[in-house]
């Protein structure tokens, strides 16, 4: 027999959720294009429609979004916008090239309400946070990844003390980059 508190109950039901999205693979080809402004190349682009794809079937939706004001995330979660146009999106400047501290940080403003959050940005920043909250230690995650984290606590201001669990990852080419596992981990 299984008894729960309703400590534990509460627990359950208010756990968070991120899920972490690197924007999807840009182009160089214009070397004068400020790093802000540059737009994602034709692999990119399909890459993003994918992804929205695997987001709104094999992940939950999030509640709310954040992304990085660069354009190439802006365009990332176009694509899965297009597809769920309900989705409320904040775009802050603060998450370009964020550091773990920032993205710790900007989570832990983010209202209680939300159950599940998408951040789109920047790597390296992105890896340091998966590695910093979870016992994984990639390198880097590539381009237009996916890795989703459960977390146990019900307070986004708590998230700067809490690890998490990855329960899923997906990105494109995952043939080619052995370094990460394409399933859902248990």
């Amino acid at each position: 027999l299984w008894f729960f508190t309703i400590f534990d109950i509460i627990n359950i039901a208010m756990s968070k959720r991120i899920i972490i999205y690197r924007h999807a693979k840009s182009s160089w080809e214009d070397l004068n294009i400020d790093d802000y402004d540059r737009t994602l190349n034709s692999t990119g682009l399909m890459d993003a429609e994918n992804m929205a794809n695997i987001i709104g079937t094999k992940v939950i939706l999030p509640d709310l979004i954040l992304c990085s004001g660069a354009l190439r995330t802006r365009q990332t979660i176009d694509a899965l916008r297009k597809k769920n146009p309900f989705i409320e999106i904040e775009y802050d400047d603060n998450l370009y090239l964020a550091e773990k501290y920032a993205i710790e940080y900007l989570i832990s403003e983010v209202a209680n309400d939300v159950e599940t959050l998408l951040i789109c940005g920047h790597n390296p920043g992105l890896t340091d946070f998966i590695n910093s909250k979870t016992s994984n230690t990639y390198e880097e995650i590539p381009t237009s990844c996916i890795v989703v984290i459960e977390f146990n606590n019900y307070l986004w201001k708590d998230i700067q003390l809490s690890n998490g669990t990855i329960t899923y990852i997906e990105y494109p080419n995952k043939t080619i980059n052995s370094n990460l596992k394409n399933s859902l981990l248990s």
